[in-house]
């Protein structure tokens, strides 16, 4: 798996059409829904966002009236970072949503 920071851009080249996305956090940070702020596709920001506080699954769907034409689609997030005591010591990354998987359906 890799971290986030609070902030992250992922760049993604998909055909336009609905998709879900499915983000595993393996839970590694618990429930999401106390740290994640945002989820945006090409600037806006996606209303249909579901958590699943068990396991850490965040799932969208990805309307394909906000995609671009003819470009690589953005999406971002925005995560409240990691609190020092949950870090190793010495470990001064601002550290946001662990990602597991990303899952495109």
């Amino acid at each position: 798996f890799r971290w986030t920071r609070g902030a992250a851009l992922i760049f993604m080249d998909l055909e336009r059409r609905d998709w879900t996305l499915e983000i595993e956090t393996g839970a590694l940070r618990g429930d999401p829904s106390n740290y994640l702020f945002d989820l945006f596709l090409n600037g806006r920001v996606l209303e249909n966002v579901v958590i699943d506080r068990k396991t850490g699954m965040i799932s969208a769907l990805l309307p394909a009236g906000l995609f671009l034409q003819g470009k690589p689609q953005c999406l971002s997030l925005t995560a409240r970072p990691l609190p020092v005591e949950f870090r190793g010591e010495g470990d001064n990354r601002a550290l946001g949503v662990p990602l597991c998987e990303l899952r495109f359906r």
